[in-house]
This record gives structure tokens, C-alpha cells and sequence, in this order.
């Protein structure tokens, strides 16, 4: 388990990455986790790829904090 640069999103985020070796062949398998708090609401974005880093893309990751931060703030 490695940590990463996180993101500047919400009031607070973790990134870290997670390798496993496979049983059978070796290959690596990859996990990347990001978690985000937004207010009192935590949201995780994880990806997983065998044989290949892993990533969730990171736009996909901001425009859904930006949605949960609009939707927090209209309650």
C-alpha cells in the first residue's frame, strides 16, 4: 500500500494505491482508492486493472464532488 497525491477536492481527501500479486502468473493486480469528504457525506472512487496501474479518471472524480457540494448546499 503506497499513498498518493491526493486531490484538492472537497474539505479533505486521501489517495493511495493498493498491489497485489496474482497467484497464477505474478502480475500485479492494481487498486487506486480516493476518498473524499464533502460536509458531513464521504464519497470513495476506486479502480482495479490486472497487469496494468490502475486509475480512476480524475475528472470524473471532480465533477462528482462538485455535484455533491451544489447538492449540499441547496438542501
Amino acid at each position: 500500500m503506497t499513498p498518493e497525491k491526493a486531490p484538492r477536492l472537497g474539505d479533505e481527501a486521501v489517495s493511495y494505491r493498493i498491489a497485489i500479486p496474482a497467484q497464477e502468473d505474478r502480475r500485479l493486480n492494481e487498486y487506486q482508492y480516493t476518498v473524499v469528504r464533502v460536509g458531513s457525506v464521504i464519497v470513495t472512487f476506486n479502480a482495479q486493472d490486472l497487469g496494468k496501474r490502475a486509475t480512476f479518471p480524475a475528472d470524473v472524480i471532480r465533477k462528482q464532488v462538485e455535484r455533491l457540494s451544489a447538492a449540499q448546499r441547496n438542501r
